[in-house]
Formats: C-alpha cells, sequence, structure tokens
C-alpha cells in the first residue's frame, strides 16, 4: 500500500493550485465535520491534513485520513514531518491562504507569523464544556457556532457569528449516503431493533462496563458501536476485540449520521451523542455511573490514564451531564440497561416538550442550510480589512499565560542556584 510508512512525504498528495482557504484535520471523522464547508468553496479550497506529533496516532491517524480523502476525490495537502522543524517551510506551506478552517489548531497555525492568516473555527460537539470553551479560542479570529447556547459564552471570546450544524445538512436535505445506509442494514436483523452506541474515550468512557450488557442482549437487539477516534488510537485492539463479541463496529473513517438515520435508539455516555441524538429526533438512553463527587473531581484535577496525561474535560455543570435526565432515559448501573432500553422504545416522545426546547437553544437553524449560512460567514469576514478587536477573555488568558510563563521562568532560576550551591558547598565539604 502507499501509505504503509510513517512518513508524510511518502503519501501521495492532491494540491489545488488555486487553494486561498485550508481547511485543517487531524483525524478522519474531522472531514466529514467540515466537508459541507469545503464544498461551498472547493474550487479555491483544500484540506489540509496535520500529522500529529503522537507517534501512536501519528501512522494511523494520517494513513487513515488520507486514504479516506483519496476515497472521497478531495483536494489536500499534508503539513507533518520536517515541516513542524523548519519555520522557513511552514512560512512557504501556509503562504497561499487567506485563511484557515477547522475545528483545533495547533501553535504552528496561530504562532504570530501567520497573523495576516484569518483563523476560522468551526464548532463542533455540544459536551464536555470544559474542553469545548477552552480559552485558547479566543486566540483564534472568528468562530462559526451552533446557536445561541454557545454565543452565551464564546462573545467574551472573539468574533463569532451563529451559522448552525453544518454537519447536520445532510440530514435535512436527506442527502446521506443511500448505498452505505442499505448495505449496513442489509448486515443486520431485520426483525430487530437497533442500538446505536456512541461511547466518547479514556476513563469518561463507559464502554468496558457495558460490553456484558450488551452482549447478553443481542438476541433481541442488533447493535452498532463507532467508537471514538481517540480509543481507536489509544487502543486499536478494541476494534478487534468487540467484532469477536457479535458487534456491528465502525472506526471515525464512517459517517455517524447514516448511522443514526438506521438506529431506532442511541445510547451514549458522556459523550456529545446526546445532543446529536436531540437533533436526530431518536429516542436516548445515556449511561450515566458517575457521582457528582467524582465529576467535581475530575474538574480540577490532571489524570493518567494508560501512559497519557488528561485535562478536565467535563463537570457536573457541563451542558451534557445537566440534560441527561430531562431528555434522556438514564442508567445507573449496567444491570438496568435493557430496562432502559425497552422504556425508550416504548415511549419516544416522554421528552419530546423538553428535548424540543433544548435543541433550539443549542442549534438555531435545523433547515439544511447552514453550510450557505457559514459560506456567507467567512465571506464576509475575508472582506474585511482588518480582523474585529479580541474580547476581554483574550487579554485575561494572554496576562495569565504570560505571569506563568515568567513564574516558571523564575522557579528555573532558583533551581538551577540552588543546583550550583549545593554543588559548591558539597565541594567545600
Amino acid at each position: 500500500m502507499f501509505f504503509t510508512p510513517h512518513k508524510p512525504q511518502c503519501y501521495p498528495q492532491n494540491p489545488n493550485p488555486h487553494a486561498k482557504i485550508g481547511f485543517i484535520i487531524f483525524y478522519p471523522f474531522q472531514f466529514y465535520a467540515l466537508k459541507n464547508i469545503y464544498a461551498q468553496f472547493k474550487y479555491e479550497a483544500e484540506f489540509i491534513v496535520h500529522d500529529s506529533p503522537r507517534e501512536e496516532i501519528a501512522g494511523r491517524g494520517l494513513r487513515a485520513t488520507v486514504g479516506l480523502l483519496r476515497e472521497k476525490g478531495v483536494y489536500f495537502r499534508i503539513l507533518g514531518g520536517k515541516r513542524h522543524a523548519s519555520g522557513e517551510m511552514l512560512k512557504r506551506f501556509f503562504s497561499r491562504y487567506d485563511a484557515l478552517v477547522g475545528l483545533t489548531f495547533t501553535y504552528c497555525c496561530v504562532r504570530p507569523e501567520r497573523s495576516s492568516i484569518r483563523k476560522i473555527r468551526v464548532e463542533y460537539g455540544a459536551g464536555k464544556d470544559l474542553w469545548k470553551f477552552h480559552p485558547l479560542q479566543s486566540k483564534l479570529n472568528s468562530l462559526l457556532l451552533y446557536g445561541e447556547r454557545s454565543a452565551e459564552l464564546y462573545k467574551f471570546y472573539t468574533h463569532y457569528t451563529i451559522v448552525g450544524n453544518t454537519r447536520f445538512d445532510d440530514w435535512f436535505n436527506d442527502t446521506l449516503d443511500r448505498n452505505f445506509i442499505n448495505k449496513t442494514r442489509a448486515q443486520l436483523d431485520s426483525s430487530k431493533k437497533t442500538i446505536f452506541y456512541v461511547p466518547t474515550h479514556g476513563e469518561l468512557s463507559f464502554l468496558d462496563e457495558l460490553v456484558y450488557p450488551l452482549s447478553s442482549i443481542k438476541k433481541r437487539f442488533n447493535v452498532i458501536i463507532k467508537l471514538h477516534h481517540r480509543t481507536i488510537c489509544d487502543e486499536p485492539q478494541k476494534i478487534t476485540s468487540l467484532r469477536e463479541k457479535g458487534f456491528t463496529v465502525f472506526d471515525d473513517t464512517t459517517d455517524s449520521l447514516p448511522l443514526y438515520k438506521i438506529a431506532d435508539v442511541v445510547l451514549g455516555d458522556n459523550s456529545s451523542a446526546l445532543l446529536e441524538a436531540l437533533l436526530a429526533k431518536k429516542p436516548l438512553v445515556i449511561a450515566d455511573f458517575f457521582s457528582k463527587e467524582f465529576l467535581e473531581d475530575h474538574r480540577i484535577r490532571f489524570r493518567h490514564h494508560k501512559n497519557k496525561i488528561l485535562v478536565p474535560q467535563t463537570y457536573s455543570g457541563s451542558i451534557e451531564q445537566q440534560l441527561k435526565n430531562k431528555v434522556a432515559f438514564c442508567v445507573k448501573n449496567p444491570s438496568e440497561l435493557e430496562k432502559a432500553l425497552e422504556h425508550a422504545l416504548a415511549s419516544p416522545d416522554k421528552f419530546a416538550a423538553e428535548r424540543e426546547e433544548i435543541t433550539r437553544k443549542v442549534f438555531a437553524f435545523n433547515d439544511g442550510r447552514c453550510s450557505l449560512r457559514a459560506k456567507a460567514a467567512i465571506e464576509n469576514f475575508l472582506a474585511l480589512k482588518e480582523p474585529p478587536p479580541k474580547q476581554i477573555l483574550y487579554y485575561i488568558f494572554d496576562a495569565c499565560v504570560e505571569e506563568t510563563r515568567i513564574e516558571t521562568m523564575e522557579s528555573i532560576k532558583k533551581m538551577t542556584l540552588f543546583r550550583k550551591l549545593k554543588f559548591i558547598f558539597q565541594n567545600l565539604l
């Protein structure tokens, strides 16, 4: 295969010589989140596959992402390998762009020497508020938001435009991949209802806790699982393990929306599946095994999990935690899963009023025209001679970072002096 070695320069690319807008992606799933906006600019845009510095992610992520982009026939270039180490190469790489659009940005994209390039973030995910509203986003020039709920907080960060969820345009326009839907349905038992489980990753995931109860109900239900992209990178053995147990398993090269269409009921834990199920109008069951005390502890602690450090992502006041009991059948113990699924299927409209109210607040537009709004927002923003002024959180965050940097440098100086003095005294004695 052309992409076996993990060397970005070995992967065939498909650059657009007329590209003025770069759509940055790190993982395959991000293609699906950006493709509808890209399609509005396809003659002057290309994807930038940004290679990860983490080796366990880089090989698989680059390989899978390049494979998907080639399959979809879109323009793309690869940013990776030696480009990270050379300022001059980075300068040449980015020189063609007027704007960078993405779900996340690395430092090499937002460095001061790239200040002339407009950085525009597309909102993705509607949960895990500590991650979602990270103050680093105040460094960006503009945000394309789902709705009023996000705008209430992001107005303190930077310029924004409410456009809705562009990814769901395919859902509301009924332009999902019908061949994939039919093929997947053909592999399922048509006499059974279908559960679509969308777990998150790491210690916030209940995948391990739910494998046994899901296995025990396979005689009654089809079970589809789409793994989180980080689980695929950090624990790739889970794909094989789950398939061996008889589950239908997909990775992040598969679009989630056709799977929502196939599902009769959605099962989630601490992921954004909760709010996506609201948009898809699917009955919802949520595994809710954490105590409020655990979530408050998680809020303030950096934790080690499977040889990596996890930064805090959620807390008891985060939207996905607050809404569970208002929009879904909640499961406090794995043994309750089957009964909760039965209730959800028997009473799909139980939370209808609450779901409708929350959907309106989180997602401003559900008419299949969100990517057109995003196109207009980007064009209007690029037409401005100067980006709008930064908001208050940018200056607060910048001051905190500078203060931390100074304190760190002072600590290093003191430690260096202490070691020198210790060496002198040891030699004197």
